[in-house]
């Protein structure tokens, strides 16, 4: 569905407007945690970008089509004994939404995450109903493992929390 080119890039301080006029959307926030703040201004895509760019190696990238910044994406390591599994998280603007830049930008970071962050399993969660999102994870191979009921407090209601994994068929325990 996508006729242009997708591009994962870090994200760099020229974006802070486009990042904040997508991301300062009531939809959008809606199906994120609220570490996102709205409305969301300048000043919060200024911070955000500043945080960012302190990964090493980078794991949050901005999502690009023909130039111009969609959306972000990321993937963030967990620590001791799951170490090896990452959490996927992703956001489209709604004026780039139904184009099928989510499932080419996932399948971009899917990569990323076991080539070169050698990631065993991927994890995903997703809010009652953004279905978009859930196809997204389901069209890169990712299975629903669970429902977590009423898992979620977001816009003065309790939301389902459905689960999903994506395991790296191709990955073996490293020598420690």
């Amino acid at each position: 569905m996508v006729d242009s080119e997708i591009l994962l890039r870090r994200l760099l301080p020229d974006a802070a407007d486009e990042l904040a006029e997508m991301a300062n959307n009531f939809k959008i926030w809606s199906n994120l945690l609220d570490t996102m703040p709205h409305p969301y201004s300048k000043e919060d895509a200024v911070r955000f970008i500043e945080m960012v760019s302190g990964e090493s190696p980078t794991t949050t990238f901005g999502i690009h089509i023909d130039g111009k910044l969609c959306g972000v994406i990321g993937i963030n390591p967990k620590e001791d004994v799951y170490r090896f599994n990452m959490e996927l998280g992703f956001w489209i603007g709604e004026k780039y939404w139904g184009r099928g830049i989510a499932t080419e930008a996932a399948r971009q970071i899917i990569s990323i995450a076991f080539n070169t962050h050698h990631a065993n399993r991927l994890t995903a969660s997703v809010f009652e109903g953004n279905h978009a999102s859930m196809k997204v994870l389901t069209n890169n191979g990712f299975s629903k493992i669970g429902v977590g009921k009423k898992a979620v407090y977001k816009n003065r209601l309790y939301l389902d929390e459905h689960y999903f994994e994506l395991l790296n068929q191709h990955r073996t325990a490293p020598a420690e």
